[in-house]
């Protein structure tokens, strides 16, 4: 009964599976706890168990991969340790980690999350009817993620932003 889950830690392949069943959307958001375990004592235990816990949400995010879920990308920024913009690109990085392509990645950022907020017929994607909204980074797609901390230019609904 619902559209998507958030974080969704711990949720275990059965519950993976019932996302693939019946098409509903997770973000995992696996930088807030990898930014938990940046942030807390190294060598402690809290920092030993948000690790544990990244670990076991990457394996997570594989899984849904492999059962075809459709994941979006979100990050909690905001939270301790998860900054605006650089949290973005950690979290499309850590799906990478898990074993989404770039491709893949760029649709979850893109195409997923535009549907995800019923805003498939205006963004997510780059074809003709649809308002232009997409980043230049410099360099290969292989520079993606890390690339987008040096954006050349941002175009939303097709004009350039300052």
């Amino acid at each position: 009964g619902c559209d998507s889950i958030e974080h969704g830690y711990f949720m275990g392949a059965e519950n993976i599976e019932r996302l693939a069943d019946r098409e509903i959307t997770w973000v995992p958001t696996a930088f807030a706890i990898k930014a938990l375990s940046l942030v807390l004592p190294a060598g402690s235990r809290e920092a030993q168990i948000a690790e544990k816990t990244l670990h076991h949400q990457l394996e997570l995010i594989a899984l849904a991969r492999r059962m075809g879920v459709n994941v979006c990308v979100g990050t909690d920024s905001g939270s301790l340790g998860v900054n605006h913009g650089q949290a973005y690109i950690e979290e499309l990085d850590l799906l990478m980690q898990a074993g989404f392509s770039i491709e893949e990645v760029i649709r979850c950022a893109g195409v997923e999350g535009a549907r995800l907020l019923g805003l498939n017929n205006e963004m997510g994607i780059i074809a003709p009817g649809v308002p232009a909204n997409f980043l230049i980074a410099p360099g290969p797609p292989a520079g993606l993620p890390w690339s987008l901390r040096n954006l050349k230019d941002v175009y939303f609904r097709g004009q350039k932003v300052a």
